[in-house]
C-alpha cells in the first residue's frame, strides 16, 4: 500500500499493484487485519501497520511545517537562526 498526502492535507491509500484507492477499513477492523486492494485483489500490510506508517508520515508533515513556520519567524533577525532537523 502507498500512502500519499493531497493538497488539502488528507492522505489517499493506493495499490502499489494497480494504483487504486483503497478505501479505510471501519474504525473497529482489528489491527492484525490484512488488506487487500478490492480492484486486483492484491494482498498489503496489515490495518495495524498501515496506521502506523500513516501516524509516522503525519508527524513528520507536522515535523515540517512547523520548522517552515518557525523558520520564517525568525527570518530577519540578526544573530537568530533557526536549524531544521
Amino acid at each position: 500500500m502507498d500512502d500519499s498526502f493531497a493538497g488539502d492535507g488528507s492522505i489517499t491509500l493506493r495499490c502499489e499493484e494497480c494504483g487504486s484507492n483503497i478505501v479505510p477499513p471501519p474504525d473497529e477492523t482489528p489491527d492484525e487485519t490484512v488488506i487487500a486492494c478490492s480492484t486486483c485483489g492484491a494482498k498489503g500490510e496489515s490495518w495495524g501497520d498501515i496506521k502506523a506508517a500513516i501516524h509516522e508520515a503525519v508527524a513528520q508533515k507536522a515535523s515540517e511545517s512547523a520548522a517552515d513556520i518557525f523558520g520564517k519567524a525568525f527570518e530577519g533577525l540578526d544573530g537568530i537562526t533557526f536549524k531544521k532537523g
